[in-house]
């Protein structure tokens, strides 16, 4: 990985976790379709998405992070001595053709009055086809070359953690070719 601003955590929900959300996505009367077109201030953007607030969940992820046996590294490599975990839940559902295209992410304030730092994408099933968290690690998105581009497979239960506001790079949520992409969201804070 990029080591510096991008890092991954495998197995971080376990199979049961993944499938619960994902059957909690499908059911879900809270379900929206987003279908955003491009424009100069925004990306596209269609998916399925389910947004919360969960303190109860953030307390959990957090902890989880905390005991990691990577913790210390993490916090060596992100330069913080604790994290807390945004209580805003998003919840995503990818089906064929569904894809997000490059932007970056933005930092906000959080309710406690911390700031979002860390993009925390938890994968909740690997993904028959396409899907990929692509990457420029030159900010230029017509660049596919692998020395300037990283792609970051969906894996059942990795956790992906990437750095946003200034320090974001550009990225996507590459189109879904075939089966179904479910995608936990929320933020490391400090």
């Amino acid at each position: 990985m990029h080591a510096s601003s991008i890092l991954t955590l495998a197995k971080f929900f376990s199979r049961k976790e993944c499938l619960a959300l994902q059957n909690f996505i499908d059911t879900s009367p809270e379900r929206s379709t987003t279908r955003q077109k491009a424009t100069s201030e925004y990306t596209f953007r269609h998916n399925d998405r389910i947004q919360f607030d969960s303190l109860e969940i953030a307390n959990l992820i957090s902890s989880r992070i905390k005991a990691h046996p990577c913790y210390s590294d993490v916090l060596e490599n992100i330069h913080v001595t604790d994290i807390d975990v945004n209580p805003n839940i998003r919840l995503y559902r990818y089906l064929p053709s569904m894809r997000f295209g490059p932007h970056y992410d933005e930092s906000n304030v959080t309710s406690n009055g911390k700031t979002t730092r860390w993009t925390i994408l938890i994968y909740l099933n690997s993904v028959e086809g396409g899907g990929e968290t692509n990457f420029w690690l030159d900010h230029d998105a017509s660049n596919h070359d692998q020395a300037n581009f990283l792609r970051v497979p969906p894996v059942e239960g990795t956790m992906l953690l990437h750095l946003h506001g200034d320090d974001c790079l550009l990225h996507e949520g590459a189109e879904v070719t075939a089966g179904i992409k479910y995608l936990f969201r929320t933020d490391l804070c400090f």
